[in-house]
């Protein structure tokens, strides 16, 4: 199988894992607690379920070269899916979604870095955000 295969594999079994997250969850959880029911989240973060902003700026950040491909929309999608894990993914489905956005990261920074296939990587990533919607929409993901 070729790398650029492999690639494009990667992305569409994540496609179908994010899916099957999304539809796995409860009902009931699909929508916010009332303001009033709402934890403190400023005040204490990790009692909430959610890691601190330390934390997340720490496990979320990328490095100077991590998900820097030059390709606009493969950048614009990498910061919004990265975002979206980081404000409103549960912990437990973002330490499983986390390295399929690593692995694009990687995978698309590699073909970039290829010019026989950089020009496919605009393509490539629309193709990737156009499979993620619906499956990043279950946790009310909108880019």
């Amino acid at each position: 199988m070729s790398p650029l295969h492999r690639s494009l594999l990667r992305p569409a079994l994540l496609a179908c894992l994010l899916t099957a997250v999304g539809c796995s969850k409860d009902a009931s959880t699909d929508a916010p607690p009332p303001v009033s029911d709402r934890p403190n989240v400023s005040a204490a973060p990790e009692a909430a379920g959610r890691p601190s902003a330390t934390t997340l700026a720490a496990s979320t950040a990328p490095n100077a070269a991590e998900g820097v491909t030059g390709v606009t929309e493969c950048d614009e999608f990498l910061a919004n899916y990265r975002r979206c894990l980081v404000d409103q993914v549960p912990a437990e489905a973002r330490s499983a979604m986390q390295p399929g956005l690593d692995q694009w990261a990687r995978s698309w920074q590699q073909l970039a870095a290829e010019p026989a296939t950089r020009a496919s990587l605009p393509q490539i990533c629309a193709q990737a955000r156009s499979n993620s919607q619906a499956a990043l929409q279950a946790f009310h993901c909108n880019f």
